[in-house]
């Protein structure tokens, strides 16, 4: 079933090449005109067929209700559970209806012998060797040339040179191998990658995972191996071999960091990543098989219990280091950079694929034993080309914008796309026409099968579709039309949110007084826009209604769900034998119906949100752009912007109009509103705000800037002498609280030294680690960021190119810890926990008495030794060398850890975020902000700057970007940084497919001088009030987290580092709001996937109350108020704050 997020994308190119002109008058663009099918005529003349009636592969859907009907009629359980599911939503109900009704057909039509692909098994092979010999070219027309033309049309006419052999070179296949580490099975390796691009295609590029390139149109740099921080290539020279990359390199991470040893091992084959899951149908009979123990025998035959569902990732091969083929859009590689295009531009998709992953892939699917050989037409049957969103999913014609398979399916008429097959790098390529989409925002290709989607095949270059002044108009009309088709139905969120993006970046050039273009040229896109408007705020309106229906539709189910419990409560006081059956029933349907209750709840207040921000954006863009000024009158814009006061982005919500007559209407009636605005109305509006902010949230955020919190007056830019002064008394507090309870003694450190020195002995003395295994302390205790009562994390670090004795045996070493940890029990270590030997890590918990323990410390110190963490020990120096630059950093961190404990939000086994996602979101922030004079800040711009280098330092130096030869130039060079990472490869530690990049600034040798650092980046006219309180508005108010993730590769050059990119590559979450924290190495791994949806908007209330505090006191500037009290209002326990409140209420 389509997503309503994916509505737009599919409705972008329904319409085959019609659509108004600029005029909005109607004007077909091309010979095709009226509705098509996705598979639609391609825009090149070299592929367009005479004949304009295409086959429409979609039925009615009046048709599909009535042929539905009977199987309601007929009491059919799959039919009566669509409409159950989907009875509240038509457009949903009838997607459903449609897929059943072909999954009918296709189970009528289907042979008994013949057994059906799936798109989550892959069979295997079964002595196919023989069978699939070769592939052979059975009247396709393919020729093989040395110089292969680059384009679609010299393809399908160049003449042919020598026609290939009917047998192709045979290459080995292959078998699968199964390398899931969590039991599942169907696991198979990654294919084989494209040896050699064919001539005439372009060049590959160095490839950059957060690369953030203006818009381009050709291909950059020689080819070159994908590099990306997470997912690095293993050679910086260019490698198309049929190999998997081996996983190290001779400039691997070195020894010289603190703790890590690099491991030197042979190249191995990368595997399929562990995360595939399980391939084959979750059924009891599988359940059964794996488990090792026998079933007891029953008295009596019971109801098998449902298998615990399997987790089925949605799309795999995601990254291009997995993936076997190639695909370029406009002759731009994946890793050439974004493509900038307009909307309806033609665009030609070439794709390339290896015969060696062909013929693996035939090997896998074909069971037919009489089949000797096989063509390419046969291979390449449901290979299909996409135009997706990024960041959607999943693969299939469903998700996509458009979808068009490379041979013809019997009900298009149209030619096979062309394709050949290059001998020399023994891989077939291909063309396929596209248009880009009419509607902006960023899309991308994909390969794959049709009929096995979870595969994606090949990726291409990031397409960015904006909307220039002369697609304006047009854009704007197929937006309308969209409205109106769907007639205000609450699915058109997606185009609610094109919309949005359409007037945000809606630009005009500079237009005389004398000239009447602008008065007449924009006064058709200026009716589109209000007519868009106009139509959005219908859609607001049913949402406003469905919303309705959804509340009173879980308030019956939260009756149905009290009298089951009164039911089981009554049932328990009577209990008797022959009644547990029943009892269970009922608790089973309480089960059901809780989870239903809760399901829903949060389904329809996501929906209800969702439709609400969508639209406040789009009031948003027209008050916050000044060119839509050009488009609507000016009274008219003061009417918007009256709205937009009554929106909270804390809540989501807006607030109740104070002009509406119907008070309980849940949406504002723009009409009410009055014809001539005046800053009364304005003031009306700002209260009804703030008194549904005092409601929900309990407080009246301040959004006011630092600037206007200092500067006081007016024009006046001269200081407020109380704002200052509070400032400098909470930044003096700041720095004595942290030298007081926060900062590390000498001895502290020293004691910590001896503990490991002891633990590394007895670890000596365990002959289940091999010789010269070292103890290596990690964590809050090494990193900078801890304090004298921070746990002692340690963890083993085996020599290079060694191993455990019995690795075999124990291939986590978990049973090697288990030795190591009596041999603890027998020296001294007290209360020796071994419960997490089972996790990933294995992991030993004890208490070590304190060496020189002094009066007033704990006698025994927290310990936990874990076994090879490589990458925790990277993590660790990557932050102490942050904390080392200068002590702003440390003290920050200090404080915002204080605060974040106090109210509660600083625990993860609650779904609140950890102390490392705390000090990762800080220096992100001090990586992407810069000074702009008077001791505040801004975030930097990733537009180029001229003039003085200082106006685009960022106020700490990003550690893995930071070119390190601007530290050797002159001061008045311009801060530069690297165009990638330099190419060091690490082995995941769990993970066999993955491996990271360990660079960062520090891991090379003779370079890191970290007085030079200091000189580049001071720390002397930064002040820490402000930097907290500029922290707190960052999160509270000017971080976007729909559509970025907190990262430390967000640089001056690149930009934010986008979740689009992120869902893309990683499988992250694309349409989530809530906080997303990415590791600096391990950039696969959210660090802030602990944190529910609630505990989200509870952080975020919590970062713009803390604002608030600072901000509020520094406009009193009470001269008795102490820093240190500003800090203890900070960090008000919450039990504290609640009880006050709940005081404040009784009084009143």
């Amino acid at each position: 079933m389509q997503s309503p997020s994916n509505n737009n994308n599919n409705s972008t190119n329904n319409r085959n090449r019609s659509g108004r002109g600029r005029s909005g008058r109607g004007r077909t663009r091309g010979r095709n005109s009226g509705r098509g099918s996705k598979h639609h005529q391609s825009p090149s003349n070299a592929y367009h067929n005479n004949n304009n009636n295409t086959v429409v592969n979609k039925q009615a859907e009046e048709n599909v209700l009535i042929e539905f009907m009977p199987y309601m009629r007929q009491q059919h359980p799959e039919a009566l559970s669509i409409h159950e599911t989907f009875g509240g939503d038509e457009r949903a109900f009838v997607e459903a209806a449609r897929a059943f009704l072909q999954n009918q057909k296709s189970l009528s039509n289907a042979k008994p012998t013949t057994t059906a692909l799936s798109a989550t098994k892959l069979h295997q092979p079964t002595n196919l060797q023989s069978k699939i010999e070769s592939l052979s070219v059975e009247d396709d027309q393919i020729y093989s040339s040395p110089n292969k033309p680059s384009s679609v049309e010299s393809i399908q006419r160049s003449p042919p040179r020598s026609p290939l052999p009917k047998v192709l070179p045979n290459l080995a296949v292959t078998p699968p191998v199964n390398t899931n580490r969590n039991n599942t099975t169907g696991s198979s390796p990654l294919p084989p990658k494209v040896m050699m691009p064919p001539p005439g295609l372009p060049q590959q590029g160095g490839l950059n995972l957060h690369q953030r390139s203006t818009p381009t149109a050709s291909p950059v740099g020689p080819p070159v191996t994908p590099l990306r921080p997470g997912a690095t290539s293993t050679s910086p020279l260019p490698s198309y071999s049929s190999s998997s990359p081996s996983l190290q390199h001779p400039s691997a991470l070195s020894a010289d960091v603190p703790g890590l040893v690099a491991s030197q091992q042979q190249p191995q084959t990368v595997q399929q990543p562990s995360n595939v899951g399980n391939w084959q149908a979750a059924s009891p009979g599988i359940v059964a098989a794996n488990n090792n123990s026998l079933p007891e025998p029953a008295d009596s035959v019971a109801t098998p219990a449902k298998p615990k569902p399997v987790y089925q990732p949605k799309r795999i091969w995601t990254r291009l280091d997995q993936q076997p083929g190639r695909i370029f859009a406009n002759d731009v590689g994946p890793d050439g950079g974004m493509v900038g295009l307009r909307p309806r531009q033609e665009l030609v998709a070439k794709w390339i694929l290896p015969l060696k992953y062909l013929r693996q892939h035939a090997s896998k699917n074909n069971t037919d034993a009489s089949n000797e050989k096989l063509s390419v037409k046969s291979i390449l049957q449901h290979l299909t080309v996409g135009l997706f969103r990024r960041g959607c999913t999943e693969n299939g014609t469903q998700a996509s914008i458009i979808s068009k398979q490379i041979l013809a399916p019997p009900d298009e008429n149209r030619k096979d796309y062309p394709f050949a097959v290059d001998k020399r790098s023994d891989a077939i390529y291909g063309t396929v026409p596209f248009y880009a989409p009419r509607t902006p925002g960023h899309v991308i290709f994909r390969l794959y099968w049709q009929g096995e989607p979870l595969h994606t095949l090949a990726t291409g270059p990031t397409l960015f579709v904006r909307v220039s002044e002369e697609d304006f108009e047009s854009t704007l009309r197929f937006i309308l039309s969209n409205f109106k088709s769907r007639k205000g139905s609450a699915t058109s969120l997606s185009s609610l949110n094109a919309l949005s993006t359409v007037l945000e970046q809606f630009t005009s050039a500079p237009v005389h007084p004398s000239s009447r273009r602008g008065a007449v040229g924009l006064e058709g896109a200026g009716r589109a826009a209000w007519g868009c408007i106009c139509e959005s705020r219908k859609v607001l309106e049913v949402c406003a209604t469905e919303y309705e229906k959804g509340k009173e539709k879980n308030k019956k189910l939260e009756e149905e769900v009290k009298e089951l419990q009164q039911e089981i409560e009554q049932a328990s006081d009577t209990q008797q034998d022959d009644e547990n059956t029943e009892e269970d029933s009922v608790k089973s349907k309480l089960k059901e119906k809780t989870h239903a209750l809760m399901g829903g709840r949060a389904s329809n207040d996501r929906k209800w949100k969702d439709s609400q921000t969508a639209f406040a954006n789009i009031l948003k863009a027209v008050v916050y752009n000044p060119s839509i000024g050009l488009l609507f009158r000016r009274e008219l814009i003061s009417k918007i912007r009256l709205e937009y006061e009554l929106w909270c982005s804390l809540v989501d919500a807006f607030a109740t109009s104070p002009f509406n007559k119907d008070s309980d209407s849940p949406c504002v009636q723009f009409n009410e509103f009055p014809n001539h605005v005046s800053p009364v109305h304005y003031q009306q509006c700002i209260e009804s705000r703030q008194k549904m902010q005092l409601e929900i949230l309990g407080f009246v955020p301040n959004k006011s800037t630092l600037q206007e919190s200092l500067v006081r007056g007016g024009n006046n830019q001269t200081m407020d002498r109380g704002a200052v002064s509070t400032f400098n008394s909470l930044s003096g507090a700041m720095g004595k609280l942290y030298e007081e309870c926060y900062m590390v003694s000498d001895r502290i450190l020293h004691q910590r030294e001896m503990v490991r020195s002891y633990i590394e002995k007895v670890v000596s003395q365990c002959p289940a680690f091999p010789r010269g295994t070292r103890v290596i302390i990690f964590g809050s205790s090494a990193n900078g960021f801890g304090s004298p009562t921070s746990d002692l994390d340690m963890c083993l670090q085996m020599p290079k190119d060694s191993s455990l004795p019995g690795e075999k045996e124990d291939p986590t070493g978990a049973l090697a810890m288990a030795e190591l940890a009596k041999l603890l029990e027998g020296n001294q270590m007290q209360n020796v926990d071994t419960a997490r030997l089972t996790a990933r890590i294995p992991i030993i918990m004890f208490h070590c008495p304190r060496p020189m323990a002094q009066e007033g410390e704990e006698a025994v110190m927290e310990c936990d030794l874990s076994f090879m963490n490589p990458l925790a020990v990277l993590n660790t120096s990557l932050l102490l060398t942050y904390s080392r630059i200068h002590p702003v950093t440390r003290v920050l961190a200090a404080i915002i850890k204080r605060w974040a404990k106090a109210r509660d939000i600083n625990n993860p086994s609650k779904h609140t975020l950890s102390s490392y996602g705390y000090i990762l979101m800080l220096l992100h922030f001090l990586t992407y902000h810069k000074r702009i004079g008077n001791g505040l800040i801004t975030s930097v711009k990733t537009e180029k700057i001229s003039g003085n280098a200082a106006t685009n330092v960022p106020l700490l130096p990003n550690l893995q970007w930071m070119d390190p030869n601007w530290l050797q130039a002159p001061p008045h060079v311009i801060y530069t940084e690297l165009r990638a990472l330099p190419p060091q490869v690490l082995k995941h530690p769990l993970e066999d497919d993955v491996i990271v990049n360990p660079y960062f600034y520090g891991t090379m040798k003779g370079q890191h001088d970290l007085a030079e650092i200091q000189k580049r980046f001071p720390s002397q006219d930064l002040s820490l009030a402000i930097l907290l309180a500029s922290f707190f508005r960052y999160y509270a108010f000017e971080f976007d987290y729909k559509k970025h993730v907190v990262s430390l590769h967000s640089t001056v050059t690149r930009g934010l580092v986008e979740r689009e990119d992120k869902a893309e590559i990683n499988g992250w979450r694309v349409y989530s709001t809530g906080l997303a924290i990415e590791d600096p190495f391990e950039t696969s791994y959210d660090v802030a996937h602990v944190l529910k949806g609630a505990n989200f908007h509870r952080l975020r209330n919590e970062l713009a109350l803390a604002y608030t505090k600072i901000v509020d006191a520094v406009k009193v500037a009470d001269p008795t108020t102490s820093g240190i009290d500003l800090i203890n209002l900070i960090c008000e326990p919450i039990e504290k704050a609640e009880q006050s409140q709940e005081e404040g209420k009784s009084d009143k």
